[in-house]
């Protein structure tokens, strides 16, 4: 590795861990919107499959849960973790979750990215999407991931390093909603 390619990943890692703090990582919950919020906006997959992708990959429109990716092509950091991200492609899928790509930048520019960092997931352009129900990547920049429910419902959002902890954001969700079932029948 050359000095100048060693360098660059020092200072994406430093980057990175300045950005997202422990506190940042952690499962950040929003309110619950109310049943007049989420009855104007349609289900996730009703969503995707309006979309227009940037290549031939589609979503599975039968997910339980879609990660969103946020990540720029001029990003260190991105360019850093999202690798890491992509090889848990086949443990997403197998966890009933796709991951869905959202660029940020002009579509040519976004296609190329995709395409010179071998992104295995489906990409579409951010604003072909408009408003996703439960997303809120809030108090994070590149990249991050905000998971979600097909209903829509917020699950949890993550960035830098700590994307990789994905399981972890939708194992607790499960446990909460666990929760909230037994607390439901007595």
């Amino acid at each position: 590795m050359t000095m100048k390619k060693l360098y660059t990943v020092l200072f994406a890692l430093l980057l990175a861990g300045s950005l997202v703090s422990p506190v940042q990582a952690a499962i950040e919950k929003q309110p619950a919107a109310s049943t007049s919020e989420t009855a104007e906006l349609p289900p996730v997959p009703q969503l995707l499959s309006e979309a227009t992708y940037l290549t031939n990959k589609k979503p599975n429109l039968k997910a339980k849960y879609y990660i969103f990716l946020r990540s720029m092509s001029w990003c260190v950091p991105c360019h850093v973790f999202c690798p890491v991200l992509f090889k848990d492609y086949g443990k997403m899928k197998s966890a009933k979750a796709e991951l869905v790509f959202l660029g940020q930048e002009e579509e040519a520019v976004v296609k190329q990215y995709m395409k010179e960092h071998e992104f295995k997931c489906p990409g579409v352009l951010g604003s072909e999407l408009g408003s996703i129900p439960g997303f809120d990547l809030s108090g994070f920049g590149s990249p991050a991931i905000c998971i979600v429910t097909a209903e829509g419902e917020f699950v949890g959002k993550l960035g830098g390093k700590n994307m990789a902890d994905w399981r972890k954001v939708i194992k607790e969700y499960q446990t909460q909603q666990a929760r909230k079932k037994r607390a439901a029948k007595k």
